[in-house]
């Protein structure tokens, strides 16, 4: 859990930092790239600890020298974070020379929230980012259930959807950019949510492993477009001194929901994961999350341009 949380904080960070050294009509590539090698390196690590895990004794020992191994990919990690300088990623002098105490950082959050309050299409999105990591929570309890007590693959099945899940993340890379310049963002995100929901009912319900994995595919495009639309609204519309915080903030939820649907799906869940209710439940939802996004992003877009013109007026 340590490793985990500063895992979190680090990536607020580089979420935050991404903007002082990329150009403004380059964050979204900036974002694809960030995110999705982040996507593909877990994938890939996932399958070096399966595969190093093989050649070791079985029980704590070999679950021990995966853990430690891993200690490799941190020391390369903060060997290339010190080719920065001290103000090179931000924030300022004046924000680096503050304090912070426990309280301070709470509030701050809370005050990156209000921040976003104010900035109702990048809150909108964080709402949509939520829903869709509490769904993928229980769609990730119900795949471990169905590869260990269904299809009886064990990890090389969880590993095949793996796979997956990091090619959707790459597809999405590759094509946000492109769809964002041709699309509004809103409408390229409410695709998406519509589409992983298409995915599970067609790809899901036969409760077969071809499906599972072509599902797998599609929920990862679609959660990995969602993120890079997201982070780069966070990125635009926030301001410098509040970047941070709400990133923190968006890091927060981010985790909180996907624990959420994790408890959701074992709690709801039989022991084999087949669940025909909680399949069309999880499809359902991710259909009631891009259309109430839609509906409520549409409305403050139309707000917005109201306000625009009456001041031209």
């Amino acid at each position: 859990m340590v490793i985990l949380s500063v895992n979190r904080f680090m990536l607020s960070a580089l979420s935050a930092a991404v903007p002082h050294v990329t150009d403004p009509d380059r964050l979204v590539t900036a974002n694809s790239v960030s995110s999705t090698g982040g996507t593909l390196f877990f994938a890939l690590g996932g399958g070096l600890g399966i595969a190093l895990k093989h050649f070791t004794e079985r029980g704590d020992h070999g679950y021990a020298v995966v853990a430690a191994s891993a200690l490799l990919g941190c020391l390369i990690a903060a060997l290339l974070a010190t080719g920065f300088t001290s103000d090179q990623l931000g924030p300022d002098a004046h924000e680096r020379a503050r304090r912070e105490t426990v309280s301070s950082v709470v509030r701050g959050m809370a005050a990156g929230i209000r921040h976003v309050g104010q900035r109702r299409s990048t809150g909108y999105l964080l709402l949509a980012i939520t829903g869709h990591r509490v769904l993928f929570g229980v769609l990730t309890i119900l795949t471990l259930l169905l590869c260990r007590n269904y299809f009886h693959s064990g990890l090389t099945g969880v590993a095949y959807v793996g796979v997956a899940i990091a090619t959707g993340s790459f597809i999405a890379a590759v094509v946000t950019p492109w769809a964002t310049r041709k699309i509004a963002s809103r409408s390229w995100v409410t695709l998406l949510l519509v589409a992983a929901a298409a995915a599970e009912l067609a790809g899901g319900l036969p409760f077969h492993p071809a499906g599972m994995v072509v599902g797998g595919l599609l929920v990862g495009l679609a959660g990995q477009g969602i993120k890079i639309v997201t982070d780069t609204s966070v990125q635009v519309e926030c301001e410098d001194d509040f970047r941070g915080r709400v990133f923190s903030a968006y890091d927060t939820l981010f985790n909180v929901a996907m624990v959420a649907g994790l408890l959701i799906g074992a709690m709801t869940l039989p022991d084999t994961g087949k669940s025909y209710a909680v399949l069309v439940g999880v499809a359902l939802g991710y259909a009631v999350v891009g259309v109430a996004y839609s509906l409520l992003a549409s409305r403050w877009d139309r707000r917005l341009l109201s306000r625009t013109d009456q001041k031209r007026a």
